[in-house]
């Protein structure tokens, strides 16, 4: 599993399933590290990585 280290500070809106209620906001802070399985439904690691959001991690040694 790759993981990502994330490149700049943003957001993401996580829509409830309730029509009702309002999204939830997902932060994502410069320096964190994410498991490329743990984002949000609809995103990609390569599409992070070409906005220039995040960059894949180094493979430990």
């Amino acid at each position: 599993m790759r993981k990502l280290v994330i490149a700049a500070n943003f957001h993401v809106d996580l829509p409830d399933p309730d029509p009702e209620k309002p999204s939830t906001r997902k932060p994502y802070t410069k320096g964190m590290v994410v498991d490329e399985a743990d984002l949000p439904e609809g995103h990609t690691a390569e599409g992070w990585v070409s906005k220039d959001l995040a960059t894949f991690a180094p493979d430990p040694a």
